[in-house]
């Protein structure tokens, strides 16, 4: 079948029309509540800018593993985060500190990529080394999908549901095969199909609601990674746990993902 033998470059091509899409709305629609919330136009940047590091990650991809692909990856997720930043602080976000904390992030990560990633590659695709390699990644890219569904269910309330309650976590399912086939073995290409499938309707909704009129406007209180913080440690505390809950869930979605793969094989 066409589509599952260009699984990869459906993603690709689904990314760039979302992306595309946001593009126009930003440059020649200029929605009203950008200038009625200038931090929902800040937000929107980021989300421009976690498609188009999406897309670059497929440009990079050559069908091999990487370190170079999990460093997009992860500048997607921290994309995801500056969304979830400027889109819960509102008003009182501030560029220095979310850049610090943006960097901060990144550099961790990037950190565990360079040292693990070397030894991982070394080893066999289903060894030991290559889930520890991707773990915090897939734990971060989690962390970021369940932090973004709060905060929209939070700003518009019941009306989020289908968004924060049914697209978000089926996208963050499909994510969770997607890191094997791109890090440790060939698998399934249904499931690369239907993220290119969840990126569409991902788009479509996200599109539908972010410029309905929200139940309010006003900042989410949310604590700030910053380690200038006097309360750095509980802060990064919480961080942590939240990023275990997250590894455990990406944990249990890949075997859920594989057990649907195996049922479907029968």
């Amino acid at each position: 079948m066409w589509l599952l033998n260009h699984a990869g470059l459906l993603n690709l091509s689904c990314s760039l029309l979302v992306l595309i899409s946001g593009a126009i709305v930003y440059r020649f629609t200029k929605p009203r509540v950008f200038e009625e919330h200038p931090y929902v136009k800040r937000a929107f940047v980021f989300w421009l800018l976690l498609w188009f590091v999406l897309i670059l990650t497929w440009a990079v991809y050559s069908g091999k593993p990487s370190r170079l692909v999990l460093a997009f990856v992860d500048l997607y997720t921290v994309s995801a985060f500056g969304f979830y930043w400027a889109y819960s602080e509102a008003d009182d976000f501030q560029w220095f500190r979310t850049a610090q904390n943006l960097v901060f992030l990144y550099a961790v990560l990037l950190l565990w990529n360079m040292l693990v990633g070397g030894r991982a590659l070394q080893d066999d695709p289903q060894s030991y080394w290559r889930w520890v390699w991707i773990l915090p990644s897939e734990a971060v890219s989690a962390l970021a999908l369940i932090l973004l569904a709060l905060a929209f269910l939070f700003r518009y309330g019941p009306v989020a549901i289908p968004l924060s309650c049914v697209v978000m976590p089926l996208y963050a399912l499909f994510q969770r095969p997607t890191y094997t086939i791109l890090f440790l073995e060939r698998s399934d290409p249904g499931w690369m199909l239907a993220l290119a499938s969840g990126k569409l309707v991902f788009g479509l909704v996200f599109y539908s609601l972010f410029f309905s009129p929200a139940r309010n406007y006003v900042a989410i209180q949310i604590p700030h990674i910053s380690p200038y913080d006097a309360s750095a440690v509980r802060k990064w505390s919480r961080l942590a746990a939240g990023a275990f809950a997250s590894a455990v869930l990406a944990l249990l979605a890949t075997k859920l993902t594989d057990w649907i793969a195996h049922l479907l094989k029968r």
